[in-house]
């Protein structure tokens, strides 16, 4: 696990990417990346990179838009996740989001789904996102 430590070690490029936390009820929406995408299958929670001078959760807000058409607001950041696959290190801030509006649509996915967090482990999910789903589970459940 010390791939996902929430620290980084050494220097390099580190790819800052937003990931949004969308609560309706007591679901959460993830959605499952294209099968010719980077880790391609895997179900992730809608996010992707930070623009220059863009905040996380303004980043956030705006991926939950471009990916699946949905309107969300930004309530509290959870500690960031550095974690380095062989293709790239990147730095997770998972933003908690509140659904606002908006009937989602896979524009930036293969599908989607509204979800308990008690069935999160039922859909795999990429190695970076191991600590997230744990304290996902006991922060929620």
């Amino acid at each position: 696990m010390a791939s996902s430590d929430r620290s980084q070690q050494g220097s390099g490029n580190v790819v800052e990417v937003a990931i949004a936390i969308i609560r309706r009820g007591s679901e959460l929406l993830i959605c499952q990346r294209k099968a010719d995408a980077v880790l391609g299958g895997y179900w992730e929670f809608p996010g992707g990179k930070i623009d220059p001078h863009e905040l996380p959760p303004a980043a956030a807000e705006r991926e939950a838009l471009e990916e699946l058409d949905v309107i969300v607001r930004a309530t509290e950041t959870l500690a960031p996740i550095t974690h380095t696959y062989d293709h790239a290190t990147i730095r997770l801030t998972p933003i908690l989001c509140d659904y606002l509006s908006g009937d989602p649509k896979p524009l930036g996915c293969a599908t989607f789904r509204w979800v308990p967090v008690s069935a999160l482990s039922d859909y795999p999910f990429p190695p970076a996102n191991a600590p997230l789903l744990k304290e996902l589970l006991t922060r929620f459940n």
